[in-house]
């Protein structure tokens, strides 16, 4: 997890794996952090009996398992009453810390179902599981959910899940239909850096002028996407994919397909992790 957190138990030497989210955690305390700060993502699939027993043979947490074994084995599950169990177990948290999630926890649970449905694909969004926010957008749009902002944000956080899974072309008609609602610049910007990405600055000019936009506007985004463009190329992927064109530039194309190649690699053991 990406916060330092300060553990008081024993770090695991093997991590435990959110379902949903492929995230990983080593201890009690990471644990409780990572519930708390997505209630929208937290379900009962989380926390089966593999979760007990890695709670038990790899925390050594013997009585917080056992307990939590209880509830899971009860006559009636209570979901809530296994994660007060959990989260009261030690003192990362206090009560106060609980309440709070459990009022949160509680205001996904009543959200209109395209709400909730919101909240859980940004949260994919936010670690990384573009396909599984993909989908849910997807979904959200087939409701035809009536609310002029709310859609315009849907189909926006959509073209910036599509464009994270390179899916280009249809990013761009995504950020286009959140435009066409919101007129945002910060839409716009994105719509039109996925036409910089491709190199097609002549067309986003175009764009930007039929979308209502001007030439100081336009030269403002180009200028911003170049500075962010040089970052990249900084980094070790960016340097690779440097290096291939560089390569292809000059006739070496044996070279080029090697790098070019072990790009692809990485995008695709990318993918495989987000739809795990």
């Amino acid at each position: 997890m990406g916060n330092v957190i300060y553990c008081e138990t024993k770090e695991a030497n093997t991590p435990y794996i959110f379902f949903n989210t492929r995230v990983l955690v080593y201890s009690y305390e990471e644990v409780c952090y990572y519930i708390i700060n997505n209630p929208s993502l937290i379900s009962k699939d989380d926390f089966s009996a593999e979760f007990v027993d890695w709670v038990r043979n790899k925390l050594g947490l013997i009585e917080l398992a056992d307990k939590l074994n209880k509830e899971l084995n009860s006559e009636n599950v209570n979901f809530e009453r296994f994660l007060d169990t959990l989260l009261m177990a030690y003192n990362y948290l206090t009560k106060e810390d609980v309440r709070l999630f459990f009022l949160r926890y509680k205001d996904v649970s009543s959200l209109s179902e395209p709400l909730r449905l919101k909240k859980q694909a940004d949260g994919y969004l936010k670690f990384g599981k573009y396909v599984r926010a993909i989908r849910i957008y997807e979904a959200i749009i087939e409701l035809d959910y009536v609310d002029d902002d709310f859609m315009a944000n849907v189909y926006h956080n959509m073209g910036v899940a599509l464009s994270k899974n390179l899916d280009f072309m249809q990013a761009i008609l995504a950020f286009e239909e959140a435009y066409n609602i919101n007129k945002s610049e910060i839409t716009l910007n994105c719509y039109l850096t996925i036409f910089f990405m491709m190199g097609q600055i002549d067309d986003a000019k175009r764009e930007a002028l039929r979308l209502g936009s001007d030439a100081d506007t336009f030269d403002r985004f180009l200028s911003e996407y170049r500075a962010e463009e040089s970052r990249f190329s900084d980094s070790e992927e960016g340097r690779l994919l440097l290096a291939a064109r560089e390569d292809e530039k000059y006739g070496r194309e044996k070279e080029s397909k090697v790098k070019v190649l072990k790009l692809i690699e990485q995008w695709k053991e990318d993918y495989r992790r987000q739809t795990t």
